[in-house]
């Protein structure tokens, strides 16, 4: 923008210059014609569009010196378009340094347009075209700078963002470790300390009752070995229910890969924590028996494992890199292999679906709907 408001400067003050000292028909058509090779030269921004209207300017010129007046306007037009180091702009300084020493051989001052104000003028406005053209680029040049500037302090924002947001998950995941293993150790404490000194008092007071020969004390002490076998029922199933809510999957697929070093694994795991136990027994018992399938059936040493939660299912994808025909060990088609079968049972057992190929390595789709 500041370009083009440099240009109209330039092309008002040379019609300005025309119109005061020569107005003539010749003159308002120069107007015109240098009019619309500037804003062509401008508009394309295209070398070989800036040659032609050079050409066509110094043609104009040499045909009649009232052109040579708008010499500033397209010295800046290409100037602009055509930065310093650029060929074209080499060349078109030099196209106008002869073109000057042509119209001042030319013509010199017997010219009724050019005389001594006239060269002054010409020379004057293309001083001022290049103080224009260079200030123009200065700004440019600080925008573009102001730009990467911009550019650079956003990503390095975001970068940060990142940073903070990863630094942020790993603490929950710590955290959330740090809550599963808090559980295990309590459930552990219950069952050691707990659990085994209502055992101990049971087994007591079963031989209490073997030996009481008090008919009166028969029933109490019936009484309370029923209270006793319930509360050790209770705290069996409140140690099952915190062991089994401690089970974090993607650490426990993590440790069994560690169990098959020849096969690299990589996992994709986006699942929350609030799966049941028994999807999550299920995904290990079968994931172990993929990877011991692929060690011992299948030529290939690696496996993608996807674990996606969704909002009315648990999908769970398995695919290796092998090669060799699973189907000459285990029929994957008929009901032969007890590995294959137990998958399909456990998955059914849960109301899922299970998918087993073999066309280009060993693959397993499962797909099991969240209750309801």
């Amino acid at each position: 923008m500041n370009s083009l408001i440099d240009i109209i400067i330039i092309y008002i003050c040379s019609t300005l210059y025309i119109l005061v000292n020569h107005l003539t028909t010749q003159s308002i058509i120069s107007m015109l014609i240098t009019l619309i090779l500037g804003c062509l030269a401008y508009y394309f921004s295209n070398k070989y569009v800036s040659l032609i209207t050079v050409g066509l300017f110094v043609l104009c010129t040499l045909l009649s010196p009232v052109y040579f007046f708008y010499l500033p306007m397209f010295l800046y037009v290409f100037k602009y378009l055509h930065p310093k180091g650029a060929l074209q702009s080499y060349i078109t300084e030099l196209i106008f340094i002869v073109l000057f020493v042509i119209v001042y051989i030319k013509y010199g001052f017997t010219s009724d347009y050019l005389s001594l104000n006239g060269y002054f003028f010409i020379i004057c406005f293309c001083i001022l075209a290049y103080m224009l053209v260079r200030k123009t680029n200065q700004i440019i040049s600080l925008k573009e700078s102001n730009h990467q500037i911009h550019d650079v302090h956003s990503y390095m924002q975001q970068s940060l963002q990142r940073n903070q947001k990863k630094q942020r998950m790993e603490q929950d995941r710590e955290i959330h470790l740090a809550t599963l293993a808090e559980r295990n150790r309590i459930a552990r404490e219950i069952h050691d300390n707990v659990g085994h000194m209502l055992s101990r008092s049971i087994l007591q007071l079963g031989a209490i009752l073997t030996i009481n020969k008090n008919e009166t004390l028969d029933e109490p002490l019936s009484n309370l070995k029923d209270t006793l076998n319930t509360a050790m029922t209770s705290i069996r199933e409140s140690v099952h229910d915190l062991r089994d809510e401690s089970l974090d999957l993607e650490l426990m697929i993590l440790n069994m890969t560690k169990e098959f070093p020849n096969l690299d694994v990589k996992l994709d795991y986006d699942m929350s924590n609030h799966a049941s136990k028994d999807i999550k027994y299920c995904f290990l018992a079968i994931l172990k028996e993929a990877m011991t399938n692929t060690i011992k059936h299948s030529n290939g040493n690696a496996m993608e494992i996807t674990i996606r939660e969704h909002p009315a299912l648990y999908q769970l994808l398995v695919q290796d890199n092998g090669t060799s025909n699973f189907s000459q060990t285990n029929d994957i088609n008929s009901n032969h292999g007890m590995g294959l079968d137990n998958m399909r049972e456990r998955v059914t057992a849960l109301g899922g679906t299970i998918h087993i190929t073999s066309d280009n390595g060993f693959r397993i789709f499962i797909i099991i709907q969240k209750p309801r």
